[in-house]
């Protein structure tokens, strides 16, 4: 297909899945007209090179365009109109913020300007240190992969740092949104400083990678709970979810691990409910552990199960490492110094 192909079945998802919700109200026949447009958008990915940050990309989209439309026909969400089909105005405001998650700050909670301005401050000083530090990380990475014998625990530990570090340039938009609506307005982080959390749930919940924790939560977690489900059943039915998504994305990308990747998202889930049922059993417990063991204890727990997806990532490199915008001789000195001690 040609490279235009999968924006513009992306694109038309939103007239396609608005005209079919006004065309019929059977959800047999708009279940059938969505899984029909998904497997469409799922088959144009599979046609690009694997190993590549542009097929990965292009493979996510594939699967999370369908999948907002998914629900937006089947069970959409409680804040559209119920006395009337919604608007096509409407369907575009769903879709944009999960391309875009910008919204109202309630007048009541809105920050004041010092708050506005000490906020900047360090976000803005958090983008040049993730600016700076790209480089480096490159480089580092870069030569670990490219050795003969490549390290796998070192370039795990590195991956998953650039994984939860988030970009530079997505937090100077954070900063540009609140900067000038006055704080009437926020964007959406993707992270939200991951290594400080206390929990595995805290991670996919409140930290790491809220576009599609969001996604997921109104896609999956929100239509099982309106049909009765329990929160546990929902969580499940959301991370089985996520599973597929990215066994997707394995299949697309890199050509395998399709079972590795979803036994992943399935332990985390288990880790999830296993740390409530001992918070519930042992509250007191819970609360006396200190938070910054709980953060290590996290961290580790992340480190010794990320092999079973992000070692499909590390494998891959250094093709699949993203090339920082700039390069100098001090990040490259830095980086063999780093380098020379791993």
């Amino acid at each position: 297909p040609p490279p235009w192909a999968l924006p513009v079945a992306c694109v038309g998802t939103i007239p396609a899945f608005w005209l079919t919700q006004r065309l019929t109200a059977s959800k047999v026949w708009r279940g059938a007209v969505a899984a029909g447009w998904m497997g469409m958008c799922l088959s144009l990915p599979t046609y690009l090179p694997p190993r590549t940050q542009e097929t990965m990309m292009s493979s996510v989209f594939a699967f999370i365009v369908p999948l907002k439309g998914f629900q937006m026909l089947l069970s959409p969400p409680e804040n559209l109109p119920k006395a009337a089909l919604p608007s096509v105005w409407a369907w575009l405001k769903q879709f944009a913020f999960n391309a875009f998650p910008v919204s109202e700050v309630p007048p009541g909670k809105r920050p004041p300007l010092s708050k506005i301005a000490t906020s900047t401050i360090t976000t803005v000083i958090a983008a040049a240190l993730k600016y700076y530090a790209h480089p480096i990380m490159y480089q580092v990475m870069y030569t670990l992969a490219t050795r003969d014998v490549k390290p796998v625990a070192p370039l795990t530990i590195l991956f998953t740092l650039e994984t939860m570090r988030g970009t530079w340039s997505q937090d100077l938009q954070c900063a540009a949104v609140q900067v000038l609506s006055g704080g009437r307005y926020a964007l959406q982080p993707f992270n939200d400083w991951v290594i400080l959390s206390t929990s595995v749930g805290e991670i996919w919940g409140t930290r790491y990678n809220k576009l599609i924790s969001s996604l997921l939560r109104d896609t999956v977690y929100g239509p099982c709970k309106r049909a009765g489900l329990s929160g546990s059943s929902s969580l499940l039915a959301s991370f089985a979810m996520s599973g597929v998504l990215h066994m997707y994305v394995a299949r697309v990308v890199f050509q395998k691990g399709e079972g590795q990747t979803m036994s992943f998202f399935l332990l985390h889930a288990a880790a999830i409910l296993g740390e409530r049922s001992l918070s519930n059993r042992f509250p007191k417990i819970a609360a006396k552990v200190p938070a910054i063991v709980k953060a290590a204890l996290v961290t580790c727990f992340m480190w010794a199960s990320l092999p079973l997806y992000g070692g499909l990532f590390v494998e891959a490199m250094p093709k699949m490492l993203i090339e920082p915008t700039f390069k100098a001789d001090w990040a490259d000195a830095a980086s063999a110094w780093v380098t020379s001690r791993l």
